[in-house]
């Protein structure tokens, strides 16, 4: 269990590229998007750092986070992974937070 009042926000496409000759002007824009990013226990946050996605995927692969452990699994990150990512987080967040409405006095809210 991971306490979400502690939680840390990590950017799989780095906040700050650390050189420019890794700057991707497609993640560029993305990057601050819900996709680009996950949420880690303050003490694994540092393990990932601002470094490119190819050098923190052993820090995804030991996460205790089950999304961040997925993204270990991918060969790179770039706007196809992105978009996918983004599909599977909207599907994963329409299951988890889908409901039922509730009849209260014969009315269906909306």
């Amino acid at each position: 269990m991971i306490d979400l009042a502690q939680a840390t926000l990590e950017h799989v496409y780095p906040q700050n590229p650390p050189s420019t000759a890794q700057v991707d002007s497609t993640l560029e824009r993305h990057k601050h998007s819900l996709a680009n990013l996950s949420f880690w226990p303050p003490q694994e946050n540092s393990q990932a750092g601002n470094r490119p996605f190819a050098q923190k995927r052993s820090a995804y692969a030991n996460s205790r986070v089950s999304l961040n452990r997925d993204l270990s699994a991918l060969a790179s990150w770039d706007a196809t992974e992105l978009s996918k990512r983004r599909s599977q987080l909207k599907s994963w967040a329409e299951r988890s937070l889908c409901y039922e409405p509730l009849s209260v006095g014969g009315w269906v809210g909306e």
